[in-house]
């Protein structure tokens, strides 16, 4: 029977993967709904209102690609550290356009919260349920068999 401390270790790190992806997963998927549907109008909208420089199209798709391809690694856990650092940037990005205000204290104190999640996540790695792990373990394996030989 495992202890509690190692269920901690071993699930932990990937239920908090799953829980800070699902708002990066969710976004992307609003917006790749805005661009079928409406040809990305109310999204561009949006970042021109903000001030965002070169809002169009292009921008929008770079930001569909972030947000999906960065939450679904960060859920399978592959490239985390490099994954959470770009998303950390995103986010930065995102709260200084979308959150710098004072009526919107409370979506940047959020946005905090996220980036901390992030650079947590950056900082000390997937934990044991992800790829990261199962490529490190292989390449351990693979080391130790060609030092057998």
């Amino acid at each position: 029977m495992q202890k509690c401390e190692d269920c901690a270790a071993t699930y932990y790190p990937l239920i908090g993967r799953i829980l800070i992806a699902v708002l990066f997963i969710a976004a992307g998927y609003e917006k790749l709904m805005d661009v079928i549907n409406n040809h990305g109008a109310y999204t561009i909208m949006a970042m021109n209102s903000v001030g965002i420089p070169f809002a169009g199209m292009t921008l929008l798709i770079l930001t569909i690609v972030l947000e999906l391809l960065g939450g679904i690694m960060l859920v399978v856990g592959y490239k985390t550290k490099w994954t959470g650092i770009v998303l950390a940037l995103f986010t930065i990005v995102a709260t200084y356009y979308f959150h710098f205000s004072k009526d919107q204290l409370l979506m940047a104190l959020k946005n905090l919260s996220i980036i901390g999640g992030l650079l947590y996540v950056s900082g000390f790695g997937a934990g044991v349920w992800s790829v990261d792990s199962w490529f490190a373990k292989r390449k351990q394996t693979g080391m130790t068999e060609k030092a057998m030989m």
